[in-house]
Order: C-alpha cells, then structure tokens, then sequence
C-alpha cells in the first residue's frame, strides 16, 4: 500500500540508508524526471520512453561514421570468412531474416550464415540455444568471436539499425512477447542495435522480461557517453563466451528428488 511505502521511505531515509527499488513498470517511468516549476509549486514531468530529436540526429551522423570506418576495417575479415563459410557448407554466404526495428517497421537483417540452410525447416522459428545442433562448425566461431554480426554494419548505413541499441527480435516472437508483456512495443520506439545495454549490462541468456527492463532502462539513461561505454564494454567482452548464448539450456539443471529435498524445498504432487 502507498502509506506503507512511505513509512517505510520515511524510516529508510533517517536511518540514512539506501533504497533498492526493482525495474517494475512503475518504477522505471520515474527514471531521468523533468523537473519543472508552476507558479510556487515543484513538479516532476515523467520523461517520454524516447530519444530527444537532437540526440537523435547525432546518433545517426556517428552510426554511419563509424560503420563506414568499420566496414573498410573489417572489410580482409569479412572476404575470409566469406570464403570460408562458403567452402564449410551448402547454402548462400550471407543469412538475411526479417526482423523488426524501430516504430514496428520490418527489415531484413544480414548476417554471415552460421547454420545449415534447412535449419528450421521442420521446427520453425526457434530461439538459439548454445550448442546449438543446427550451427555449422565455422560458424561455431563466427558466433563466439561474433563475426557474424560484421554485416550488419550495412544495416546500419541504411537505417534500419544502429550500433547500439535494443536486439531486434524476429516478428513470430515479438508478437508473443507483445501478449506476454504491454510495455514491450516501448523498446521499438528506438532502432535496433547491433549491440546493446543488455547484452552488456544483462546476460544474453536471460528471459525476455529482463531484457525488456534493460532496454528501457538504455531508452530512459540515454546519452552519447552510454553509447560509448556500452561499445568499449562490447569489445572487452567479445571473448566471453557466455556473452554469444542464446537460450543457454545446459544450465538448466536437473536434480534428483532427494537433492532437491536437501535443499529445504519441499516438493508437493
């Protein structure tokens, strides 16, 4: 109830101490306020799940700066890996899939092709788990080394996506994380990322609650300085190999029911 919550504010903050507040709905939209003044009276304007116009428009000016700058860079690693993708399995070089960017607007998303090309021709759209039967054996590290993400850098000189950003999420799963969660449809009011807060910030293996909160906190916290950070941190981390996971599935462990019990948790039938 609101009158306990400020007692127990009100406790909190004489005793000096520190509040943690969860990433419920409620709680982020008071994240980076407005604060303003009528006549005598302080108010606090709740800031929009959106990037300022002019914040915007510089974020645009350095996506296709530093795509340019990345695909001349990249340019001999992405000739090799052509090769070899090419040479290590049947099927096209590149893997193209519709995804969906900023205000619900679909595209198609262009990366190395890591898997067999009848990947999903019996299950249909799937998550990736890790070892994933369906990925190749060079696309094995492609994935780890996130190799397969480099032609994405034409996605971003066409505007579809940006360097940083919310992971774009194929149409068949929006739809039903949009049933699962109302507030899901903020995160497209943003481009797509090539990398984002969290990838970064939040393990890639996590549900897509979690995920959801990370991106409207990266929508809310918006600046060129995060942007900067969460692309150093994307490097540091290139190499971990818990950061290329889809659904990790080997860590779903399963006990016995007597490990179980030894664990204080009573199991009811």
């Amino acid at each position: 109830e609101e009158s306990e919550k400020l007692k127990i504010y009100d406790l909190l903050t004489s005793k000096e101490k520190k509040m943690f507040l969860n990433t419920s709905f409620e709680n982020l939209i008071m994240v980076n306020p407005n604060m303003m003044n009528i006549e005598d009276e302080s108010i606090i304007e709740v800031s929009p799940f959106r990037i300022p116009t002019e914040d915007g428009l510089m974020k645009r000016i350095i996506d296709i700066a530093v795509a340019l700058i990345g695909i001349v860079i990249t340019s001999p690693i992405m000739a090799v890996t052509a090769i070899l993708v090419k040479k290590s399995s049947e099927g096209p070089v590149f893997y193209k899939q519709i995804r969906i960017t900023k205000d619900g607007r679909e595209f198609e998303i262009l990366k190395f092709r890591s898997m067999g090309v009848t990947a999903e021709k019996d299950s249909g759209p799937v998550l990736a788990t890790s070892n994933d039967m369906r990925v190749t054996k060079v696309g094995k590290y492609l994935r780890s080394l996130r190799i397969d993400e480099l032609p994405q850098l034409f996605n971003v000189l066409l505007g579809d996506m940006s360097l940083v950003g919310p992971r774009p999420e194929r149409p068949f799963f929006v739809d039903q994380f949009k049933e699962l969660n109302p507030h899901y449809y903020l995160r497209h009011n943003v481009r797509a990322g090539i990398t984002g807060y969290a990838q970064v910030y939040g393990k890639y293996a996590s549900d897509f609650n979690s995920k959801l909160n990370f991106d409207l906190i990266y929508i809310k916290k918006y600046s060129l300085i995060l942007d900067l950070k969460i692309m150093l941190q994307t490097v540091k981390i290139l190499f971990d190999k818990v950061s290329s996971r889809g659904v990790d599935e080997s860590e779903r462990a399963i006990l016995s029911e007597q490990e179980i019990e030894a664990r204080g948790i009573k199991v009811i039938y």
